[in-house]
């Protein structure tokens, strides 16, 4: 290995190819958990290079000063002296990673997102980027009540982020105004009991397990996600119960959610017909991917 000693080179440090190397000399009170010479991997940029430099000697030399004859990890130091990453994509996964939520909104909102302003520096995201999504989401047909929800998980993350950054600035995309809010609000009709039976017999006799969907839902009354997230397990036939609980493929929306739920003749009929297209695992595998419960 060959060092170039650079005089232009940041202090405790050594320019190695294109890479700049920590190079700090270890007082022979701690050479025994650290060696002679501390060398390690900053950065590729001079001036990121001194700033972590200056981080990690400054927290050793104090280190060393009080006696300590505990070992800091040097390469953990040096991870949390580099400058974070600002992507907004980045942020969304770690906000929904910390937060434990469902992830399809925040993925969908920020889809959108990305198709009209892109992919970017979480605090480079203005108002006139704000109104565009708006536009966009508009002009794809989407009812105002969704259009909030989108408005609403982009903001979500561009305030966790503000926060993790120490950004002081106002979120472009808060308070945005939906002309005529609200009033495309349409009321959920309901089935007739004579479509509910004649749905409940189309499904009982179709070789498809998606027609069974139908009448588990309707007589449980169970989102559509807690049912196609549902596990072999969660179905206990012998004591008529299903039991809807969060799993490593599917959340549920709500601490309160979940629940066990008494079956009625029909449901324990359609959950004993899904069963035979039921894996090992799940009972509606093809819902079930790598990263969640679709």
């Amino acid at each position: 290995m060959s060092y170039i000693l650079d005089t232009s080179c940041p202090s405790y440090t050594i320019l190695r190819g294109n890479s700049y190397y920590l190079n700090l000399r270890v007082p022979k009170a701690h050479q025994q958990l650290y060696g002679q010479i501390i060398r390690s991997k900053l950065s590729n940029d001079r001036d990121q290079a001194e700033l972590i430099a200056d981080h990690v000697v400054g927290i050793l030399k104090k280190a060393w000063i009080t006696g300590t004859t505990s070992k800091i990890d040097i390469e953990k130091l040096i991870a949390s002296a580099r400058p974070r990453t600002s992507l907004m994509s980045e942020f969304a996964e770690e906000y929904v990673s910390i937060r434990q939520i469902d992830p399809n909104p925040i993925h969908v909102a920020l889809r959108s997102l990305f198709e009209v302003v892109g992919d970017r520096d979480v605090r480079s995201y203005s108002r006139e980027d704000a109104r565009t999504f708006l536009l966009h989401l508009t002009s794809s047909g989407n009812k105002t009540s969704t259009l909030r929800k989108r408005l609403v998980c982009v903001g979500a993350v561009i305030n966790y982020a503000y926060q993790e950054l120490e950004v002081e600035r106002r979120n472009p995309f808060a308070k945005m105004i939906i002309v005529g809010e609200g009033r495309d609000a349409s009321k959920r009709g309901t089935f007739t009991l004579e479509q509910l039976i004649d749905g409940y017999e189309k499904a009982f006799a179709s070789s498809s397990n998606v027609h069974l969907l139908f009448p588990i839902l309707g007589e449980t009354g169970s989102r559509l996600a807690e049912i196609v997230g549902l596990r072999v397990e969660d179905v206990d036939l012998d004591d008529r119960v299903l039991h809807i609980r969060p799993n490593d493929k599917r959340r549920l929306k709500t601490a309160g959610s979940e629940r066990s739920l008494p079956l009625t003749h029909t449901a324990y009929l359609a959950l004993s017909m899904a069963l035979q297209y039921a894996d090992d695992e799940w009972m509606f595998p093809r819902y079930i991917k790598e990263d969640g419960c679709y």
